[in-house]
């Protein structure tokens, strides 16, 4: 096929070739429609006769229809389709963060890391399976990482659209659809089932975690000779360290025998969640783990000895999307060894999580009139449907939208159920989105950002019957809305001492993306925080861009998005002398710990979530990040519906009770004396011995 650069099909105009193999050739293109660029998969009717690509072509309409409607967070959706000249092509979103191939060609992965990164991707995969559609593919190159770190599982629409039966072969070969390495022994004889993807998926996670895949050879026949004939290499070969946990869960994914997998995607994506919650002391804070092979030995284990008493039971009932409560009680007491932590905390509002109960009849919400609470019977969470309005930054916000998110990915987890997230691009998008994710069913609808809490509040108004859960805003007093605030001051006293504490300058600085009441508590708190240490210390550190007695004149960007503004700003910091700077600024703060990245000196304070994670490609700029623990706010609010536990009304993160916390960079030399004084410092803030003044109010 000729090279299409500068060539357009449709309404695409090819920019650059992205990648090509053996079935399709991608391209980055921009779509002159909607002028954004896109990504164009071709295939390559070379690859194929002339009869498969007819017959291709017949159900290519169809099958390309079908696919759009898998709209799933972790898959990249077709967007578009078309054909040229008889070759048909797919349309789908750019995703720059690139493949989880590029990342393991820089080593292996701690099994933590893995799992986190593994745990939505089996979800996406049970989400697809659920609708009956098989990945066949799944492999390091198909997972893409956006640029928030989140996962992505792509060319779902290769694998069906090429699919033709369960005897469908790639060359004539008799090889059924697949790479080799990762391919099921079922899948090598062309029958491909969910287990399948499960198997394809358990590969990746032992390449994640050993640096290595467990069957390797020359040619596909001698990958499928080992895979027959040899049991899997034990994972605790190539890494001492790794739990057992985690390999009698690679043991059980890579069974030979689909039956000796788990029952499901969601069953195995359980199990992975199970492992992120591991409290390893030789994985933690590390993103990288060296394989480590064992001397003499060659020892392999079966799943039989691997699983001992407390193995995986295989449930009665093979959990599906539409499970009821009932059955998934019986199922989550088959799994038992998971036991699912609870993302709360112990003291605050944050109540103990309740117990469901496998007597409690599945029962649709009512409509309520407006002067009650949405009616509490149990909900059937097979039929709980949940759905995210983000605020105008969108997902990889690095703040409220990618911490709503995963609240509600860690629910839908534990509960399974249906999510769906609208995204805003501006504001007239809030009511737009709302009705829209009311209209699909959602029973919870997540409001991410005090930008859309009036549009929150008139669809609370007008949908008694649905639950609301505001983020970064309450006051709305009504009985099917739950509101949450931050009060980030303490966080940010303690976030000043640090920075006073590390500066090599004696300046320090503070900007913000739009000041108001709220934020305003971030640049409070760091600026006393500083003064404190001065007055313990005897220094004379220097806030550079807040004075609490003019807090109208703190510096800004004027922007939440714009990472050139936070880049400019951050200059101008640096300029005035500031070595450590935090920035109340959303996403645009990543402008600044690029620049100092690119400069080679300063670090940065990150606000809202872990910056060492959230930004992970500056997490050498990170000294420390100031977070909200938004997604607890979020799951404890879905969890409530799931659960039958509803309370309506306001709520506050606090130091105090867990909500908000100053969580180190572990790569950072920060002394032990300074981390201690601090610690003292939480303790003094949490009796009342600490109180800060009342802000000035900003004119």
């Amino acid at each position: 096929m000729q090279d299409l650069i500068g060539q357009d099909l449709g309404r695409y105009h090819i920019i650059e070739r992205l990648g090509e193999g053996g079935m399709a050739t991608v391209y980055k293109a921009f779509d002159t429609r909607l002028e954004r660029e896109v990504a164009v998969k071709l295939i390559r009717k070379e690859a194929f006769s002339q009869e498969v690509i007819e017959r291709m072509l017949q159900r290519f309409e169809r099958e390309a229809k079908a696919l759009s409607k898998l709209t799933h967070a972790n898959i990249v959706p077709i967007i578009d389709y078309g054909d040229e000249g008889g070759s048909p092509y797919l349309v789908m979103p750019m995703i720059d963060g690139g493949t989880l191939k590029q990342r393991l060609e820089k080593g292996a992965i701690s099994v933590t890391d893995a799992a986190h990164i593994l745990e939505p991707i089996a979800r996406a995969l049970d989400y697809a399976h659920s609708r009956g559609i098989l990945h066949r593919d799944v492999k390091p190159t198909n997972i893409l990482i956006t640029d928030s770190g989140d996962p992505m599982l792509s060319d779902f629409g290769v694998a069906k659209i090429l699919e033709e039966g369960e005897t469908a072969t790639l060359t004539g070969t008799g090889m059924g659809l697949g790479t080799p390495e990762y391919m099921a022994p079922e899948q090598w004889v062309g029958r491909s089932i969910p287990a399948s993807d499960q198997y394809s998926l358990g590969v990746v996670f032992y390449e994640m975690i050993t640096g290595r895949k467990p069957y390797t050879a020359e040619t596909p026949a001698a990958v499928l000779l080992k895979q027959s004939n040899e049991p899997l290499p034990r994972p605790r070969d190539f890494v001492e360290e790794l739990p057992e946990e985690a390999e009698r869960v690679l043991f059980k994914a890579l069974a030979k025998k689909p039956e000796d997998r788990y029952a499901s995607m969601m069953e195995f994506s359980l199990a992975l969640g199970h492992i992120q919650k591991l409290d390893l002391s030789s994985s933690k804070g590390k993103t990288d783990k060296k394989p480590v092979a064992r001397k003499d030995s060659d020892v392999h284990a079966t799943v039989d000895q691997l699983e001992g008493s407390t193995a995986l039971k295989k449930p009665d009932q093979k959990i599906t999307v539409s499970i009821s409560t009932k059955a998934l009680v019986g199922i989550l007491a088959g799994i038992a060894v998971i036991a699912l932590g609870i993302i709360g905390i112990t003291s605050g509002w944050f109540k103990p999580e309740p117990v469901l109960t496998a007597t409690a009849a599945p029962t649709v919400l009512p409509v309520v009139e407006n002067t009650t609470a949405p009616n509490a019977a149990v909900v059937d969470t097979s039929e709980l449907k949940v759905c995210l309005v983000t605020d105008t930054g969108g997902l990889g916000d690095k703040a409220y939208n990618d911490s709503s998110w995963k609240g509600v990915k860690q629910a839908a987890g534990d509960y399974f159920f249906e999510a769906e997230i609208k995204q805003s691009s501006q504001a007239s998008d809030f009511a737009v989105n709302l009705a829209e994710c009311k209209n699909a069913g959602a029973r919870v609808i997540i409001c991410s950002g005090m930008l859309m809490a009036d549009d929150c509040k008139n669809a609370a108004v007008e949908n008694p019957d649905r639950y609301y859960v505001g983020v970064d805003f309450a006051g709305l007093d009504l009985p099917n809305f739950r509101g949450v605030t931050a009060d980030m001051e303490d966080s940010t006293y303690l976030a000043g001492y640090l920075a006073a504490g590390m500066t090599s300058t004696g300046k320090v600085g503070w900007y913000v993306g739009m000041m108001g009441p709220l934020v305003q508590k971030f640049g409070e708190g760091f600026y006393y925080g500083v003064q404190k240490f001065n007055t313990v210390k005897g220094t004379t550190v220097e806030v550079v861009g807040y004075d609490p007695n003019n807090p109208g004149a703190a510096t800004t960007t004027n922007d939440w998005v714009d990472l050139q503004k936070g880049r400019l700003v951050g200059q101008d910091l640096m300029d005035a002398g500031a070595d450590i700077i935090l920035p109340v600024n959303g996403g645009v703060g990543a402008g600044t710990a690029a620049l100092m990245q690119e400069l080679g000196q300063g670090t940065i304070i990150g606000v809202d979530t872990d910056w060492t994670q959230t930004n992970a490609e500056y997490s050498d700029q990170v000294l420390a990040s100031v977070t909200k623990n938004v997604n607890v706010h979020v799951y404890d609010a879905i969890k409530r519906v799931a659960t039958n536990t509803w309370e309506g009304g306001d709520f506050t993160l606090t130091l105090a009770n867990g909500g908000t916390e100053l969580v180190y960079n572990p790569s950072q030399p920060i002394p032990d004396w300074l981390k201690e004084e601090i610690d003292n410092l939480e303790q003094a803030i949490e009796m009342n011995i600490i109180v800060l003044p009342d802000p000035k109010p900003i004119e």
